[in-house]
């Protein structure tokens, strides 16, 4: 009896031991990695600031390994969906890329990993018009399995849809920035849009340039111009730049530039 309970202490003191290792080794498997994730716009047009529809946002993610064994580590990078709010789903609000030659708007795959510690590019292509708030879980991988807890980053974005409208022998600039109640980046209350958008043309053989200005309905569009408007034979070449700038009260204006406007010929 009494060499039975000595073995079944000795049982009790084992697996403990055991299980406080086992804790030990999660605990340091959660704190070996961390990551940073950061915007990476090398555009001299492209900012934060001006972000359109199916813009490729470059990010650099660099991560952090104090694992010796962390060359044999994939780390998978995964948008987490909290909530049908900003524009959360992936491959129908935005699509997540290693490249932004990938022009592919659908995918099964609901991540894109890394293979190694370090600086890795990646990209968020929006669809839609909104305000993008996300969440994104990075979990280390060996051999297939997830080695201690994911870590949690956050990234924020507001997507424009910017386009000139020609129909007929009119051109209507259209500014939308989103339909949900919380896409309000353009649209906040009390808030008056002005707009001056640069048009390069050929008249009569001779390329110039007018500004156009204008206010912004607030269903997003404006007037430009019409073409009988103009004197002489024109072609409109470009609009080259479109700024927006905001109003409210006595506060700063809020000034926004948006640069190579897409044409749409809705004729």
């Amino acid at each position: 009896m009494r060499r039975a309970y000595a073995t079944y202490i000795i049982n009790i003191i084992v697996t403990t031991v055991i299980v406080l290792s086992c804790n030990k080794e999660d605990r340091a498997t959660e704190t070996n990695y961390q990551a940073i994730v950061k915007e990476n716009f090398t555009d001299p047009y492209k900012q934060h600031e001006n972000i359109e529809v199916d813009d490729y946002i470059p990010y650099t993610i660099t991560i952090e390994d104090s694992d010796t064994n962390s060359e044999n580590a994939e780390y998978r990078f995964t948008p987490v969906y909290e909530g049908q709010s900003y524009h959360q789903m992936l491959w129908k609000d935005f699509g997540l890329y290693v490249s932004n030659e990938d022009k592919i708007t659908f995918k099964e795959e609901k991540y894109i990993s890394f293979s190694k510690k370090g600086t890795h590019h990646f990209y968020i292509r929006p669809f839609v018009p909104g305000t993008f708030k996300h969440t994104y879980e990075l979990q280390k991988f060996v051999g297939g399995e997830a080695i201690g807890k994911p870590i949690k980053l956050n990234i924020s974005f507001n997507a424009v849809n910017v386009k000139v409208v020609i129909m007929d022998s009119f051109a209507f600039l259209y500014v939308n920035d989103g339909e949900n109640e919380t896409d309000r980046y353009l649209s906040p209350e009390g808030i008056t849009q002005y707009y001056k958008i640069v048009t390069r043309y050929k008249k009569n053989g001779e390329t110039a340039r007018t500004v156009i200005e204008g206010i912004l309905r607030e269903d997003g569009w404006g007037y430009i111009f019409e073409s009988a408007g103009f004197t002489g034979t024109i072609t409109i070449e470009a609009f080259e730049q479109l700024t927006i700038e905001q109003k409210s009260g006595d506060l700063p204006p809020f000034v926004i530039d948006y640069y190579n406007i897409k044409v749409e010929n809705w004729n």
